[in-house]
């Protein structure tokens, strides 16, 4: 793992996009993080600038590392993915998107990027592995985000739609869709219509 990193860093030129690192306390709700699709999606990485974010580097350790039979799955923390080595005999954690990778216990993502309760562990699926479902849903909710901030609020509920079907125990899923739902009818001019399931 340690050597896949340090090659799509050095030979490759995987980075994260230096223009949406914020320290947690500096995160904002409006930082148009998903203003760029590429920042957030694999593409991102694999087209010219190389660039991308906690969203899509993680994901391309996790496709190359599964295509090199590594037991490897995505983790959620708060507002960030990180990556498990879980076979039979051994698992730990890993973060790949700084300059090669490090090893961090469950604890360490309990308070970073931003603390998590361990009420929001159980009703979110923080710290767990996904299920290729979950992955799924993590994926839409992304996309989800990524057509909110281009304003195509009906693109954006659909997916959101999908990522609830796909994990509709997590509250994030339905906090989600409410909210596109409320900007949705704001953006139609139906402030104060009472929202439906």
């Amino acid at each position: 793992m340690l050597i896949m990193a340090v090659v799509l860093y050095e030979d490759y030129g995987i980075r994260y996009n230096p223009k949406l690192i914020a320290s947690p306390t500096n995160a904002l709700s409006d930082d148009r993080f998903f203003a760029d699709s590429s920042d957030v999606f694999i593409y991102g990485l694999t087209d010219q600038k190389h660039m991308g974010t906690c969203s899509s580097m993680p994901v391309l350790y996790v496709a190359l590392g599964r295509r090199l039979g590594y037991p490897l799955k995505l983790v959620k923390a708060k507002n960030h993915l990180f990556i498990r080595w879980e076979s039979s005999s051994e698992t730990f954690n890993m973060d790949a998107t700084g300059k090669g990778l490090e090893r961090y216990d469950d604890d360490h993502f309990k308070h970073w990027p931003f603390p998590i309760t361990e009420d929001e562990i159980k009703v979110d699926g923080y710290l767990k592995s996904l299920s290729p479902e979950e992955e799924l849903s993590v994926f839409l909710s992304i996309r989800g985000q990524c057509l909110m901030e281009a304003s195509r609020f009906d693109e954006s509920m659909s997916a959101f739609k999908e990522a609830y079907r796909f994990a509709p125990n997590w509250n994030g899923n339905r906090a989600l869709l409410d909210y596109a739902q409320t900007r949705l009818l704001e953006n139609n001019g139906h402030v104060g219509v009472s929202k439906s399931n």
